[in-house]
């Protein structure tokens, strides 16, 4: 890891530990092509996809959920990212998932798979009707 001292590292950790907290550590990937920190979400439900947003995080944010003041916009989703995004969704054995991507120099990278996906912005920029949709694919199973 550059520019990242790693015995501060490990000394945070041992005290987080010691504390008995939980510690995550991720990767940080950085995006490209586009302003500031974004990703993709894409909602997906019965194995379709449904819909999907480009969302841009608020000021030095790096998160980019709608609910931390993210601003959203249409996304045409490039064909090639749908197997992947449906093999993801069908490895976790999810109905209905949203699917975190953001695009690298590397080309596109899952950061998750949510098992309950907020699409309030999702309805908000797409227009649609998501809540009738997984009303509607609910109903029926």
């Amino acid at each position: 890891m550059l520019g990242v001292n790693m015995s501060i590292v490990k000394s945070i950790l041992k005290t987080a530990w010691a504390l008995d907290y939980d510690a995550l550590i991720q990767k940080y990937i950085q995006t490209t092509g586009l302003k500031g920190h974004n990703d993709i979400r894409v909602l997906v439900v019965g194995g379709k996809v449904i819909a999907a947003i480009r969302r841009y995080a608020k000021g030095s944010e790096f998160r980019s959920n709608i609910h931390c003041g993210a601003k959203a916009e249409n996304v045409n989703l490039p064909r090639s990212y749908t197997p992947v995004i449906l093999k993801a969704v069908k490895v976790t054995g999810l109905d209905i998932a949203g699917v975190d991507i953001i695009e690298t120099d590397n080309g596109p990278v899952i950061l998750e798979v949510n098992a309950s996906p907020g699409f309030e912005g999702l309805e908000k920029v797409t227009r649609l009707n998501i809540a009738r949709t997984i009303i509607n694919f609910t109903a029926h199973c």
